[in-house]
């Protein structure tokens, strides 16, 4: 009940409070009078206000009659006040406990806070889902009636408890780094998943970073075209960096061909927290074998980049920015480029991507489909060259293997053409293709999955060093492809033969779709 409502009542008791006690005094010493003590007059404003009307008790003097119309008034004031809590009450205290005690055989979905964000990707959770509940922590959210949607009004921290003790199967949300399970880590039954952010507490759970998905999803929606040679990044925030990020990791991975990307805005942090970007990119410049990556001065909207870029993102944090940044582009600037625009929004002349409805959605967020493939890679390479299971890994190596997984499609590509087909049908015709390679083309694929290995590393800034030293990021193999051995030259195939992995992995989805 807020405070509002709790003045509210309180008045409207001490109103009737000083109507009992007026009444008293001006009937008490009336002759006639029936009303004499606080008692009767209790006893008749009942009788008034619930319409009964016994007629043993009655005000004989003017001013007790016009109390009594006042006790009129205020019965049907309290009468909807009477269905006004009955009503809260069981909506917002016994309705959530019900669906609760009926829900606690159905798989939950909780919500440490409610959001814009967190009622997206409930939506779309319970939308493939019909049987699932949604159960949102806080005081807030009552107002929503949604299928499905239950606030039963508990902390992150009851609510965790409640899954725990109760057994319950779900998936658990922590939206804003809360503290919410031990260090100890959590039952079997429940699965944490634990949205990135600056101000994470830490705590078990897996990483969700929806900027990094929104990359790893645009690049491959919208691959690199082979007519296509610069790309405009107009925002220069976290968004765009990421999208550098996957383009220069996984995306321009192309031989014999060379990209020049454009970045304008404050890339200060970028350069400084990649320390090692000259090993691998021309910055700010030209050089033979190297994409180019030019840190502009000038803003955006220059004449000359736009009319040289064949893509063009707009990528600030604020959809309304991109928006305007549009106008601006489809105003005043003739160009050829193709144009993509971050947000949700639908916008005229530009595909957008990126938005929360198609980030904030069951595979991107739970990443099972997404990190399926990673996940089955570094099984292959355990099994072949050993190393820790998958929940031991650290950040590093699991975006190792993910990197490894995105590049597969690029792979797959370079090897069948632009022509379009279906994923397993392009990594199937992959594979056939590498393993009947001559020896010239099995080379030049060698050399492209060392050339990605190495240009991951360095991004890390990794650097070349006689034995592997993961805390100093030191490694044998950081160096050109013609200076490895033989035998180091030959481990590159393996990343090939994982083709078949991803061949494997597209057709378990296709059965599991035919299921359903």
């Amino acid at each position: 009940m807020n405070g509002k409502r709790k003045r509210w009542i309180l008045g409207i008791l001490l109103v009737y409070g000083a109507a009992l006690l007026l009444l008293v005094a001006t009937e008490r010493n009336a002759e006639g009078a029936t009303i004499r003590s606080l008692g009767d007059a209790l006893w008749y404003s009942l009788v008034t206000m619930t319409t009964v009307g016994y007629g043993d008790l009655s005000p004989v003097t003017v001013p007790g009659r016009v109390i009594s119309i006042l006790f009129l008034g205020m019965s049907i004031g309290l009468f909807g006040l009477l269905l006004q809590t009955v009503y809260s009450f069981t909506t917002g205290r016994l309705v959530p406990r019900v669906r609760i005690a009926l829900g606690r055989n159905r798989r939950w979905y909780v919500f440490s806070g409610l959001e814009e964000e967190t009622l997206v990707l409930a939506e779309n959770l319970l939308s493939e889902e019909k049987n699932a509940l949604a159960v949102f922590c806080g005081k807030t959210g009552q107002h929503i009636r949604s299928r499905g949607f239950c606030f039963p009004g508990w902390t992150a921290e009851e609510t965790a408890d409640y899954v725990t003790r109760k057994k319950i199967s779900c998936v658990f949300f922590v939206w804003h780094g809360e503290k919410v399970f031990s260090e100890g880590g959590t039952a079997p039954h429940v699965r944490v998943i634990r949205r990135q952010t600056p101000t994470d507490s830490g705590g078990p759970g897996e990483r969700f970073d929806p900027i990094t998905v929104m990359a790893r999803r645009y690049w491959r929606d919208y691959p690199i075209q082979p007519e296509e040679r610069e790309i405009l990044f107009a925002g220069d925030g976290e968004a765009a960096q990421e999208l550098l990020s996957r383009a220069l990791l996984n995306e321009d991975m192309i031989p014999f061909r060379t990209m020049i990307y454009h970045v304008t805005g404050n890339w200060t942090d970028f350069r400084r927290n990649h320390r090692q970007l000259e090993t691998f990119l021309a910055v700010n410049g030209t050089e033979k074998g190297k994409d180019s990556l030019y840190f502009r001065d000038q803003p955006w909207n220059d004449g000359e980049l736009i009319g040289r870029a064949d893509r063009i993102i707009l990528c600030a944090a604020d959809q309304e920015e991109n928006l305007r940044n549009l106008r601006v582009l489809r105003t005043w600037f003739p160009t050829k480029a193709a144009v993509y625009l971050l947000g949700d929004q639908a916008a005229e002349g530009a595909q957008c991507f990126g938005g929360g409805s198609g980030v904030f959605t069951r595979e991107n967020v739970l990443q099972d489909e997404m990190n399926r493939l990673a996940r089955s890679l570094h099984e292959r390479f355990r099994r072949e060259q050993g190393g820790p299971d998958w929940e031991e890994l650290g950040d590093f190596g699991r975006e190792s293997n993910c990197a490894a997984a995105d590049h597969l499609l690029v792979k797959a590509r370079l090897l069948t053409g632009p022509e379009e087909m279906k994923d397993g049908e392009r990594y199937r015709l992959a594979l056939e293709t590498f393993r009947g390679a001559s020896d010239e083309l099995r080379e030049l694929c060698r050399r492209n999955e060392h050339d990605r290995w190495m240009r991951f590393h360095c991004f890390y800034n990794w650097r070349w060093g006689e034995q592997k030293d993961s805390l100093l990021r030191r490694h044998p193999c950081i160096l050109p492809f013609e200076q490895l051995s033989p035998e180091d030259q030959a481990k590159d195939d393996l990343a090939w033969e994982l083709l078949e992995t991803a061949a494997e992995n597209e057709q378990q989805k296709s059965g599991k779709g035919e299921q359903s």
